[in-house]
């Protein structure tokens, strides 16, 4: 294995899902790369559009350097290689195409726990990745 997504967001679900990745690298020799989706209607509501594109990306890098922070926490005790990226959008669609270009061998995730009624009702970034990944994906709760 090669490389593990973990798509972060700085829950406590996401930071598990970094862990046993962590786990799982240090057992295969992958790369781990974590990926913060900056979602791109929290943006929009936060009056985010109109920042010029520097500042925008400023803006993203420093609410994904806390999500990074947690996870890498919740790694410290692995020695394994662990890269970044920030990226704008949906956050499943999102996750969905970075795999499709980049070629992970596995994706790990976090679920926020969600009831069966809230997921069937607001949809799922797990769910979603799950059934249109490029590759497996393993949800850790």
């Amino acid at each position: 294995m090669k490389e593990i997504l973990v798509p972060v967001d700085g829950s406590e679900g996401s930071n598990r899902a970094a862990r046993f990745a962590a786990y799982l690298a240090s057992e295969t020799g992958a790369r781990v790369t974590l990926l913060h989706v900056y979602d791109t209607p929290t943006a929009t509501a936060l009056g985010l559009a109109s920042l010029g594109k520097d500042e925008l990306e400023a803006t993203m890098q420093r609410v994904a350097k806390g999500s990074f922070d947690a996870a890498e926490a919740e790694m410290a005790s692995f020695e394994i290689e662990i890269g970044h990226h920030t990226v704008l959008g949906h956050p499943a669609q999102e996750v969905v195409a970075y795999a499709r270009q980049h070629h992970p061998q596995l994706i790990v995730m976090g679920t926020r726990g969600r009831s069966a009624v809230e997921e069937t009702l607001l949809g799922s970034v797990s769910d979603y990745v799950v059934r249109h990944a490029p590759c497996p994906v393993t949800v850790h709760r």
